[in-house]
């Protein structure tokens, strides 16, 4: 879950080039990414203290 954003935000860069649509798909998926991290360190967390 933390990869997507990098490789959904390559795949457009890729395809569009020079426009807007990387910085788009940025918008959508870095919140993926966050989530993933922070869903992590939660769990990893709650892990170690059990």
């Amino acid at each position: 879950m933390v990869a997507v954003p990098a490789m959904v935000i390559a795949g457009t860069n890729l395809v569009a080039g020079d426009s807007l649509l990387p910085h788009i798909a940025a918008l959508a998926t870095v919140p993926l990414g966050v989530a993933g991290i922070t869903g992590g360190v939660v769990v990893g967390t709650h892990c170690i203290r059990s």
